[in-house]
């Protein structure tokens, strides 16, 4: 079955081994370069103009905020001695614009609502914002576009941190000191507040759920785009690769980002987040139908199938024999393991794809050269933590393309409330 699967995949440009690691990786680096320079790059590149090296203090309570994907998280907290979060209040909500489309007044307002009690406490917002954003040298962002199927009318070119002291204003609350970041920043901080004990050589944040990205930390002499009196010590730059357009695309990524929400935007989180895995596996599917690998049994029951959700796949992979898609399969166990092995090269190239990601970073920085002192990866994202099958190669190719080829190390690090914590160091040390 592997073989046909195989066959399938390079007849659509959907296989894995479609991409060619080296060659990709330092395309990825030229965009980076070009992206800090402020040249032609699909990498926006973004100075966060947060800078590291500061001493983060503990035990004052912030209001730390986050928009993700699918949840808007609001709560109050306090870092102890060791960067520990201590949740004062929390609250979990769905983020505004994920069951339709609003404006940008009313997605401004659904903050306040959730805020007001709260400000009283504090007027120091850490505003985790989850989506292309330009972070402006007041620490501030200009929102770029949406994403990940949100959406917000009006949102493009509005500053955040403005209009939620605006919003805040309409409703007699006082103003507060509000620094924006994203979530891979805002992880990356989180975990870097928490592993003060370990020697690392550098931090990266990625990210990997409903959507995907990564940041770093630059030498500032290293971003030509940036003013030069700002061109001292070292700053998160926030890469926003989920928008990378250089990397090679299948006639399923390029069908399902003609049809998407931004057609020709956020290529490469298309091509492997959680918030897309679901539909290329479905178009992938018809197209096995058609071409004869599935049963008719199987293609009748498919057909009624609209949509395919990722915990859907993650059973499936840990138990081919229960949950919804082995009902698909019942009774055929060619079905099921034409299946399995769709998923599987799926999971390959997601890993190689992320993989592509972190190696380029190391290309830029020169960065995790001894296995002594790796480099933290911070870790975040439904898709990274709880897809067994698709950590598993993304681990082979740490040891294999990462450790063995390029002579880098890695050290992966999921830390508690990471892109809470984040947010509240950011708006600490700024």
């Amino acid at each position: 079955m592997r073989p046909l699967v195989s066959d399938f995949l390079h007849r659509y440009g959907m296989h894995y081994d479609t991409l060619d690691l080296k060659k990709e990786v330092e395309v990825f680096a030229g965009d980076m370069k070009r992206g800090l320079a402020g040249g032609d790059s699909t990498l926006l590149m973004i100075p966060t103009y947060l800078e590291t090296g500061k001493a983060i203090p503990y035990g004052e309570s912030v209001l730390a905020l986050d928009a993700g994907g699918t949840n808007f998280r609001v709560s109050v907290l306090h870092l102890n001695g060791v960067g520990e979060p201590m949740l004062e209040v929390f609250e979990n909500r769905p983020m505004p614009g994920t069951k339709g489309a609003i404006t940008a007044d009313t997605f401004f307002e659904t903050i306040v609502d959730a805020i007001a009690p709260l400000v009283p406490k504090t007027q120091k917002i850490g505003f985790c914002f989850s989506y292309p954003a330009e972070t402006t040298p007041e620490l501030d962002a200009r929102i770029i576009r949406m994403a990940k199927e949100v959406t917000i009318n009006g949102a493009e070119g509005l500053l955040i941190g403005e209009e939620l002291n605006k919003a805040l204003a309409r409703r007699g609350l006082p103003a507060c000191k509000v620094v924006l970041l994203n979530d891979t920043a805002a992880g990356m901080l989180g975990g870097l507040a928490q592993t003060q004990a370990r020697v690392y050589d550098d931090y990266i944040g990625f990210i990997l759920g409903t959507g995907t990205n990564t940041c770093y930390i630059e030498n500032t002499e290293n971003i030509p785009k940036l003013p030069a009196r700002g061109r001292h010590g070292r700053m998160v730059v926030n890469q926003e690769s989920g928008g990378y357009g250089r990397i090679a695309q299948g006639e399923v990524d390029r069908e399902l980002d003609s049809e998407s929400a931004n057609p020709g935007k956020q290529k490469l989180e298309k091509m492997v987040s959680g918030a897309y895995f679901g539909a290329i596996l479905r178009r992938l599917i018809d197209k096995a139908c058609n071409d004869g690998l599935f049963s008719a049994a199987f293609r009748d029951k498919i057909a009624t199938v609209d949509k395919l959700l990722m915990q859907d796949v993650g059973d499936f992979c840990e138990n081919p024999y229960s949950g919804f898609f082995s009902e698909l399969a019942a009774g055929n166990d060619d079905d099921r393991l034409t299946l399995f092995e769709l998923i599987d090269a799926l999971f390959d190239r997601a890993a190689r794809i992320t993989i592509i990601q972190i190696a380029g970073i190391l290309t830029q920085t020169g960065a995790g050269q001894s296995p002594l002192k790796p480099v933290c990866v911070v870790a975040e994202g439904t898709f990274f933590t709880k897809a067994r099958t698709f950590r598993a190669k993304f681990d082979a190719y740490v040891k294999c393309f990462l450790g063995d080829e390029m002579g880098r190390y890695i050290e992966l690090v999921s830390v508690q409330n990471a892109t809470l914590t984040g947010s509240a160091a950011a708006v600490l040390i700024s």
